[in-house]
C-alpha cells in the first residue's frame, strides 16, 4: 500500500490560505447558497451541518488544490490538521483571520454582528426569495420615505455626511455611524442619498453616497 504524504503548511501559507478562504467566501452567490442550503435543513442541526459542507466544498476544492491538499473532504481534514499544527503561533491578524471564517459561513453570527468583516455585503431577502416583495405600505427602496441600514463606513468611524448632494459640498463635521437606520427625504440623485435620521448616531439630516467602488454603504430594509 503506498504512503500518501500529507501536505505541511508554513505559518505564512497557513494565513494565506485562511485570507484565501475568507475572500472566496464573500461571493454573493456563494452566501446566497448557503442560506438556501441552510433553510433547507428546515431546524435540523445534523442536516444544516450536512448541507454547509457541502456547499462550501466547491469554494475550498480549488484553495486545496493551491495549497497541495486533495479536493476532497479527506482534503479538507488534511488542512485542518495542518493549519492546527501551527495554531499556537498565530498572529493576531491570523486570530482574526479564523474568527472571520468562522462568521462568514454562520448567517446568524453575520446578523449579530454584521460589521465583523468590514467589506462584506450580506444578501438582500430579494437575493434569496425571487417571490420576495414589500410589506403592504412599505415604500420601496428608491423611493420618498423608504428606510436604509447604514452598512459601510465602520473602518472611517462612520458614513461622510455633506449638506447637499454635489461631492463638493460642505462636510458636516460628524459621520453617520455604522447601524444607523435613515429615511430618504426624496428619490436618490446620481447614487446619492437625502436622508433623515432615525435611529443611531450622526447628523440628524444630509446627504450620503449609497456606495463606493462597488461595495454597498447604505441598505434598504
Amino acid at each position: 500500500m503506498a504512503l500518501v504524504l500529507v501536505p505541511t503548511l508554513s505559518l505564512v501559507e497557513v494565513k494565506w490560505m485562511l485570507q484565501d478562504y475568507l475572500d472566496a467566501y464573500k461571493s454573493k452567490d456563494f452566501q446566497i447558497a448557503l442560506r438556501r442550503a441552510l433553510k433547507a435543513a428546515n431546524g435540523d442541526m445534523v442536516e444544516e451541518v450536512r448541507n454547509r459542507q457541502e456547499v462550501c466544498m466547491p469554494i475550498q476544492k480549488p484553495i486545496l488544490e493551491k495549497y497541495g491538499f486533495e479536493p476532497t473532504k479527506q482534503g479538507v481534514q488534511d488542512s485542518l490538521r495542518a493549519t492546527t499544527a501551527v495554531g499556537n503561533q498565530y498572529t493576531d491578524e491570523m486570530s482574526r483571520l479564523h474568527f472571520q471564517l468562522q462568521w462568514i459561513i454562520n448567517p446568524q453570527a453575520q446578523e449579530a454582528d454584521p460589521n465583523f468583516v468590514p467589506d462584506f455585503q450580506m444578501p438582500r431577502p430579494e437575493e434569496l426569495d425571487s417571490r420576495y416583495t414589500y410589506g403592504l405600505g412599505v415604500p420601496d427602496p428608491g423611493t420618498r420615505g423608504s428606510v436604509y441600514l447604514v452598512v459601510g463606513g465602520s473602518a472611517a468611524g462612520g458614513l461622510l455626511v455633506r449638506r447637499a448632494a454635489a461631492l463638493d459640498s460642505q462636510i458636516y463635521r460628524y459621520r453617520l455611524r455604522t447601524g444607523a437606520k435613515i429615511e430618504a427625504l426624496e428619490a436618490p440623485v446620481d447614487g446619492r442619498l437625502h436622508y433623515k435620521r432615525l435611529t443611531g448616531e450622526g447628523p440628524d439630516f444630509g446627504w450620503v453616497s449609497m456606495s463606493l467602488k462597488g461595495q454597498e454603504l447604505v441598505r434598504p430594509l
